[in-house]
This record gives C-alpha cells, sequence and structure tokens, in this order.
C-alpha cells in the first residue's frame, strides 16, 4: 500500500484489520472468544507483561551493536528509551513501521548535531540511522523466520522448504557474494554489521533470545487462558502468528496475526476460539508493555552517549 495518500493508507489497512478480525470472529464464535478473554489468569498475564521489559532491553543492545559496527554510538539509556518509543509509536499508529521511521529521524538528526558520527558520515547522519534501524529489524526477522519454520512445516512442508532455502540463499549471498555497487555497499554493510566472524555470535545469540522471548509472551497469554500445550507444539504453532505480524497491511499486525494463529491452530488439530483468544491477548498484553515508550516521548528526545 505504499504510494497512496497516508489517510486513504490508513483507512485501507484498518479495513483489512476489521475484515480479518470479522473473519476470524465468525470462525473461531466472537462471543466465545470474550468469555475467554474474561477469565484470563492475572499472574500469568503478569508474567508476559513482565518480558517485554528484557525484551525491549534485548533489542536495545542489539539496535546500539549495529550502530557500532556501522561506526556510531547510541548510549545504553538513550538506546532503550528510543526503542520503548518506537514500539510505542508501532502499536499505536498505522502501518507497524512508524516507531521504527522515528527511530531514525530521531537518531539521525541527532548524528547531525553532535560529533557522534566518525569522519566522513556527519553529512549522512540520517543515512547511518536508517542503515542501523533496517539492519536490526532484518536481523531480527531471519530469526523468527528460522523459528516459524517448523510450523510452517505444520502449515505445507513446501512451505519450510521455500523458507528455509530462500534464508539460506540470502544469507549465503550476504556472506559470501561480492556484489559490486549500490546493492554491494549495502551487503558489505549488513555484513560488517551482522555477519563478521567478530559478531556473528552475538548477534545470533541476541536475535535468538529476542525471538524467543516473543514466542514466551504469546505462551503466557496461552497460559493465561486455562489452554495447555508442549513446548514442542507452542514452537510449531505460535513463531508463524508473531511473523505474521511483519507484513505491513494492518495497524500493529491486528487481523493478521488472529487469522495466522486461527490457521496454524486449526492445522495442528486444535481449537480457533483458543487461538483467536490467545492472540488478541497478545496484542493487548504488548500494548500495555509498550505504554512507557508514551512517557519517553513526552520527556523528549534522548539520542546521546549516556
Amino acid at each position: 500500500m505504499t504510494g497512496l495518500h497516508p489517510r486513504l493508507s490508513f483507512v485501507l489497512k484498518l479495513l483489512v484489520c476489521l475484515l480479518l478480525l470479522g473473519f476470524v470472529w465468525q470462525v473461531a464464535g466472537g462471543p466465545e472468544i470474550l468469555i475467554a478473554l474474561g477469565g484470563a489468569d492475572p499472574v500469568w498475564l503478569a508474567a508476559g507483561f513482565g518480558l517485554i521489559l528484557p525484551q525491549t532491553v534485548l533489542s536495545a543492545v542489539r539496535w546500539r551493536l549495529v550502530a557500532a559496527r556501522l561506526g556510531v554510538t547510541i548510549g545504553t539509556k538513550a538506546a532503550i528509551s528510543e526503542y520503548y518509543i518506537a514500539i510505542f509509536l508501532n502499536q499505536v499508529l498505522p502501518g507497524g513501521v512508524a516507531g521504527d521511521i522515528t527511530r531514525v529521524t530521531r537518531h539521525g538528526s541527532a548524528l547531525r548535531k553532535s560529533a557522534l558520527a566518525h569522519e566522513g558520515t556527519g553529512g549522512r547522519g540520517y543515512g547511518v540511522a536508517a542503515k542501523a534501524v533496517v539492519y536490526e529489524r532484518t536481523v531480527g526477522q531471519i530469526a523468527m523466520v528460522a523459528l516459524s519454520i517448523p510450523g510452517l512445516a505444520l502449515w505445507r512442508a513446501e512451505a519450510a522448504w521455500i523458507a528455509g532455502g530462500i534464508l539460506a540463499v540470502l544469507l549465503a549471498l550476504a556472506i559470501l557474494a561480492p556484489v559490486k555497487g549500490w546493492i554491494g555497499r549495502q551487503i558489505g554493510d549488513f555484513r560488517k554489521a551482522v555477519l563478521k566472524q567478530d559478531v556473528i555470535v552475538r548477534q545470533a545469540m541476541l536475535s535468538g533470545l529476542i525471538a524467543g522471548s516473543y514466542v514466551l509472551v504469546f505462551w503466557c497469554c496461552v497460559r493465561a487462558l486455562g489452554i495447555s500445550f508442549s513446548a514442542g507444539t507452542a514452537l510449531t504453532v505460535l513463531p508463524p502468528a508473531l511473523l505474521a505480524m511483519a507484513i505491513p497491511i494492518t495497524p500493529a499486525g491486528w487481523g493478521l496475526r488472529e487469522a495466522a494463529a486461527v490457521g496454524m491452530w486449526i492445522a495442528a488439530g486444535m481449537q480457533a476460539g483458543d487461538a483467536a483468544a490467545a492472540s488478541i491477548l497478545y496484542g493487548l498484553v504488548n500494548l500495555a508493555g509498550a505504554l512507557p515508550g508514551a512517557a519517553f516521548l513526552a520527556v523528549g528526545p534522548r539520542t546521546g552517549n549516556t
């Protein structure tokens, strides 16, 4: 939906979201979803909510690491506050990427106005800031795709093979391919920030922990509803629903996540109503977990080296 007037784009995304949620409501039995949500266990909800903090801190650390590899510094406190602002805006503004765009503009502005950029980058601070955010989000999506492959195999084995094959080819190109020109420079910078021997282990550990934390929050929401299944089942049915949220055609992934969850749970022989209720609860917990970003946004910019 790029290239459209912002208001029209928002209306279309909202329409897609409502259509998907309406479909889920019909398939999963809407009144039963409300009953299930009303009986959610507050202890498990608190556990899921509590995981948002370490998840955000780890994400901020990953962003700092990518930026540092590109030659710019983001302070720890600044990275955490800016990341909270980003996830808050991603939750409340259409498209699911507004927070990341804000993170680019705020960090880019700080780079332009300060001595944080290394020699030669001061005049293109926004470009460096954009690379740091794009690369950081990209490595996160790579981790989630990898975690989703077993679930895709449940849906269709071909989908798992295709996802795994595309992922392997892209990583091989990023690691090995000697590409020239603008694309080559981006691959080279991504390689330096993520895939070089001296950083790849840290990136893999951070991204694995972050992707796993998303699944754990979802699992806490499942347990809050009194639904019980094995860890293997959780790793099969939950990651693909989270991966669906990355498609920026609905606000904060609403509707897409619920539809994907229902599809995965039905494929696993489980109840559609449970899937819908757990997915909606996950969205609400994430919205609540992102609220500190509103406070950080009210305080003002903080993208320095502290």
